[in-house]
């Protein structure tokens, strides 16, 4: 994983979501025709408004 920590926020925010980015590529790209809410779903975030 890079090492970009551009808001501010903690290394281990940073992290966490690079790995949530390379997930959803993943999937993405194992699924071209899957449904992102649900191949991303193991971080969504509970609460998340669903327009999201």
């Amino acid at each position: 994983m890079g090492r970009y920590n551009i808001k501010g926020d903690p290394l281990s925010a940073s992290h966490a979501d690079q790995k949530a980015n390379l997930y959803g590529q993943q999937q993405g790209n194992n699924n071209p025709q899957g449904d992102c809410k649900v191949l991303c779903s193991p971080f969504r975030p509970n609460g998340l408004d669903q327009k999201y």
